[in-house]
């Protein structure tokens, strides 16, 4: 059977909830106005436990407004390929979402919210190859918010706002996420952070830009990040202290991390060539983003899972996100 990505997480959650409690309510609100598309057949709503028995008109027309806000699907959820997908693979898939509860940001929400998205990414990729519009977007990052235990910040969804659709899939074993913004313009994450003497305004990239999603697995991929680790950005020879701004508790936490069996989300490095970060007083080129979900000291204390190498005229830096 041929199905979209919204039939497949209907399935994935309906297991997910059958398997604790035996909850039989519909998975996915009907509020007024919905519509189908030609290759959707999903409503508008919150992927949870329908718990609207009751539910007044006042807190109706609020979930239309948050959906009205994301823009109409246009017709644009649809897959490319066969997603056949089998029942292990669904129980697998539950299992793995499932385990996203346990991804607490902590003291460092920023990095912990991009780590929760990019590995919701990597999974729905591995499912096909397939578009998403921006309602359904917000049907599924309310959904996993739901599942993980954590809501979404405000410029998360303001980033949702401005997207007409995203394509995800694999591309030569490569996982992938194509952003295609509303009108074309560039797609920005407002932050507006103050950080040593400067002020995180924005991270940017263009229109239809492709960020990559690779697994660090290898021994020597493992070796790679130790080594980008333990190494100082430098200008002219010379060591300097705000080229390299990397949490203290990150490196000597790093590799009883990458050696961890029990934890199941994948550790990412992340690439995409138009993304940079706008602070007031420059404009950082991003050449590399590495994931960490999950990452802790010694005490079991969550640490910013998110470290970046980017570059800003002739100098490169390195800095982890929540610094």
């Amino acid at each position: 059977m041929k199905t979209t990505l919204l039939t497949t997480f209907m399935l994935i959650l309906s297991f997910v909830l059958a398997s604790c409690g035996g909850e039989s309510q519909p998975l996915l609100d009907n509020p007024r106005g919905s519509q189908t598309t030609s290759t959707t057949n999903t409503r508008h709503g919150d992927m949870g436990v329908n718990e609207r028995s009751e539910v007044t008109e006042e807190e109706v027309d609020e979930d239309e407004v948050f959906y009205d806000s994301l823009g109409s699907r246009d017709r644009l959820t649809r897959s490319f390929t066969s997603m056949n997908l089998s029942d292990d693979t669904i129980r697998d898939m539950a299992r793995r979402i499932l385990e996203l509860k346990d991804l607490k940001p902590g003291k460092y929400p920023i990095s912990g919210n991009i780590s929760l998205t990019l590995v919701m990414i990597k999974y729905m990729a591995e499912l096909g190859d397939f578009e998403v519009g921006a309602r359904d977007i917000g049907v599924i990052l309310k959904g996993f918010g739901d599942l993980a235990g954590e809501k979404f910040s405000e410029p998360i969804w303001d980033v949702i706002r401005q997207v007409k659709k995203v394509r995800i899939g694999t591309q030569n074993g490569r996982a992938f996420l194509q952003i295609f913004t509303k009108g074309g313009g560039r797609l920005i994450y407002r932050v507006f952070e103050p950080m040593d003497g400067d002020i995180l305004e924005t991270v940017q990239m263009n229109n239809q830009d492709t960020i990559w999603l690779d697994p660090i697995d290898s021994m020597i991929e493992k070796n790679d990040i130790m080594k980008f680790l333990n190494a100082k950005e430098t200008f002219l020879g010379f060591e300097i202290g705000k080229l390299n701004q990397i949490h203290p508790g990150i490196k000597p936490n790093m590799w009883y991390h990458l050696d961890r069996m029990d934890l199941s989300y994948p550790n990412l490095r992340i690439s995409a060539s138009s993304a940079f970060i706008k602070t007031r007083k420059r404009k950082v080129d991003l050449m590399n983003m590495y994931v960490f979900p999950g990452l802790e000291d010694g005490s079991g204390k969550p640490l910013p899972s998110v470290v970046i190498r980017g570059k800003t005229g002739m100098f490169k830096l390195k800095m982890s996100i929540d610094q």
